[in-house]
């Protein structure tokens, strides 16, 4: 059975919380259930075992309306800004946002039914049809993200690449984080020491970041969350309300200044509208280290990259968009998905209770 359920490693149903044990019996009932449909056993044992009652999942708080504005304004003359303009009016995760080609955003005339690639727009400062003179309307496909391959070994010894790499957990009798029920190596990151956060286990090899010889490490494109296939990638589209193509716009005019800088360095196979100064992929550890900065700058709390895909659905519900378009805008395939991300202001849930009175006394 080794071959199908994933091994948790120093996890004790006794020691882990509620939320955790009831993630563990998620894990366990997948993995038996994959052996069930292959036929090597006869029932999901899993089945027969009540499922821990889960604590209530961790509540997220949104950027309100005026920390978002806070942010965006932040952004205005700051390199990649349009990057969180994008992000919060969307609400596109991080590696779709961070995936974003140029080649992926149109102009369209619906009147003509002609599409125009926003790079000639922008070059030549068109703002409407070439036939009609007609308005444009501007959309951009989100079916893609931006991907990271993991370092591989190309060593031949990863025992001896590996040796005084490794982050051992803290001693069994440290003070105030282990308890003494734990058992050696206990990898529970409540009892880990502060400078110890993700100790290696016992036959860990990793650290192929650091190997001489190392493979892998190189970006690729690949279909977005819940999409399969080139086709069904291409036909997720969204539109671009006019602030952000106006800030796209903006952001197109400053890569080509920056472009013109960096000369032969400039690498063009990549099309990125948020890229580093050399035109390649922007990583997600750079990304998160610029928002958690325009945070600051902006005066805003401190909230995770992916609070604000958790901002743009809650201010669409605010704004009186129904839940079902709120979906289709996120892109998720199951309205309890969607439920996740809308977070009921007080303001809100007090202007429901009041129409309400209204509707029935008034």
């Amino acid at each position: 059975m080794g071959g199908f359920v994933r091994p948790v490693r120093g996890c004790d149903l006794h020691t882990q919380d509620e939320k955790g044990s009831l993630k563990i019996h998620w894990r366990l009932s997948a993995g038996f259930q994959v052996a069930l449909e292959r036929d090597r056993i006869a029932s999901n044992p899993v089945d027969r075992v009540k499922a821990p009652k889960g604590r209530a999942a961790r509540r997220y708080t949104p950027l309100t309306r005026d920390e978002a504005r806070s942010v965006l304004k932040a952004c205005r003359k700051r390199r990649n800004g349009a990057r969180w303009s994008v992000g919060l009016a969307l609400g596109v995760r991080q590696a779709e946002a961070l995936g974003l080609r140029w080649s992926l955003i149109k102009g369209i005339c619906d009147s003509c039914r002609m599409y125009y690639p926003v790079v000639e727009l922008f070059a030549g400062e068109t703002t409407g049809c070439n036939s009609c003179r007609g308005a444009l309307r501007y959309e951009m496909q989100t079916g893609w993200q931006l991907k990271h391959r993991a370092f591989r070994h190309g060593c031949g010894d990863i025992e001896s690449c590996t040796r005084g790499r490794h982050r051992r957990p803290c001693p069994l009798g440290c003070r105030g984080h282990h308890r003494d029920r734990c058992k050696s190596g206990c990898t529970i990151k409540s009892h880990q020491c502060p400078e110890v956060r993700r100790p290696c286990p016992s036959d860990c090899q990793s650290h192929a970041r650091e190997c001489p010889l190392r493979a892998g490490g190189d970006y690729y494109f690949a279909p977005r969350k819940g999409v399969e296939g080139e086709v069904e990638s291409e036909q997720f589209v969204l539109p671009l309300p006019k602030p952000v193509v106006r800030e796209l716009r903006h952001h197109w005019h400053s890569q080509q200044r920056e472009k013109a800088r960096a000369g032969p360095v400039w690498d063009d196979r990549w099309d990125l509208v948020f890229c580093r100064p050399d035109g390649g992929p922007l990583g997600k550890r750079a990304d998160w280290a610029d928002w958690k900065t325009v945070l600051r700058a902006a005066g805003v709390r401190d909230v995770r990259v992916h609070d604000g895909r958790h901002t743009a659905g809650t201010l669409l519900v605010q704004l009186g968009i129904d839940p079902k378009t709120v979906q289709q805008i996120l892109g998720h395939s199951q309205m309890s998905q969607t439920a996740r991300y809308i977070h009921a202001s007080d303001a809100l849930t007090r202007g429901a209770v009041d129409r309400m009175g209204e509707a029935l006394w008034s």
